[in-house]
């Protein structure tokens, strides 16, 4: 039953409050042969202290990694290099898990391991402080194990498709071809993560585990990174077009989520002439299709064409 070392990469930052129970919730797992790889990214509260406590009483359980701050993905890509398990998860700091999820997931790669290069959990929704009800959430549409390229195909309209924690990974297969989190990306990292792996082994079979076992919490004070205008986006969904040119579902829901992002960013930047917004349309034009802008979207890329000089107080009203 614990044939195959998982090591859970988890990367910190200042989540003091929440951290104990977070690595608690891994020593509780019914799974017993794990090694957690804990990297601080710089964190400036206490967590430093916790998890240095916490690694001097689990030393051999415990990899403790402190680097100075530099985001979640280099974070997770430490973490990975780090580790020495033949599966590999990702938690955040501020979740956890219960104390059969790892199991659940390590039962996928028990038969046919070699066939197998990803198992994937549904998760659940914690809302703290009773704000709104608890939520279970299914990762995927399918029922029953699939194969990588199906998995791939449907990620963009999956709940759960493009996180990396509902997952645990083959280790051997993302070093195999030197597979990396992208760290000039800061949002969808994991989405591209996902595809990228997923394609690089598009006949492997995925496990699909009905478990719901990962909780993620959401505090109604906490902030998600939701930004609607990041422009590191667009590269982000540069690199998922010319991955899902083979994937027709996915590459229709890229055309669609690029063309209109696209848009979004621009209208919003502070460069305001009509040559600039010829180049957007240009660029869409490249990479996706006029065809697929909202109304909203093309009139905004329209005015951007004839008379930029308007956009301005046209953002003083929610766009």
């Amino acid at each position: 039953m614990n044939n195959h070392k998982v090591s859970i990469v988890i990367p910190v930052y200042n989540s003091k409050e929440h951290l104990e129970k977070c690595i608690d919730s891994v020593f509780k797992q019914s799974y017993k042969n794990i090694e957690l790889v804990i990297v601080n990214d710089g964190s400036t509260d206490n967590c430093k202290r916790i998890i240095d406590d916490y690694a001097v009483e689990n030393p051999l359980k415990i990899r403790a990694i402190h680097i100075e701050n530099s985001g979640v993905s280099n974070a997770r890509n430490v973490g990975m290099q780090e580790s020495s398990g033949s599966l590999l998860m990702f938690l955040d700091a501020d979740d956890y898990i219960s104390s059969s999820y790892v199991e659940e997931l390590a039962l996928s790669f028990n038969t046919e391991y070699e066939k197998n290069c990803m198992a994937v959990g549904n998760f659940s929704l914690i809302y703290t402080g009773g704000w709104k009800n608890n939520e279970k959430i299914t990762s995927t549409f399918f029922k029953e194990n699939c194969c990588a390229k199906e998995l791939l195909n449907e990620l963009a309209d999956s709940p759960g498709g493009g996180y990396v924690w509902n997952k645990m990974f083959r280790r051997d297969l993302i070093f195999k071809n030197n597979l990396l989190f992208d760290s000039n990306i800061a949002l969808m990292e994991d989405f591209l993560f996902c595809a990228q792996y997923l394609d690089m082994y598009a006949e492997y079979n995925v496990g699909i585990c009905d478990d719901f076992g990962y909780h993620y919490v959401q505090r109604e004070t906490s902030v998600v990174h939701k930004n609607k205008r990041d422009e590191s986006k667009i590269e982000m969904l540069e690199k998922i077009l010319i991955i899902s040119k083979n994937y027709p579902k996915l590459y229709l829901s890229m055309q669609d989520e690029y063309a209109n992002h696209l848009v979004s960013v621009y209208f919003f930047d502070s460069n305001l002439s009509r040559k600039y917004f010829i180049e957007v349309y240009k660029k869409i034009r490249r990479h996706s299709s006029v065809k697929y802008l909202t109304i909203k979207h093309k009139c905004m890329l329209l005015l951007g064409c004839i008379i930029p000089e308007i956009i301005p107080i046209l953002r003083s009203y929610r766009v």
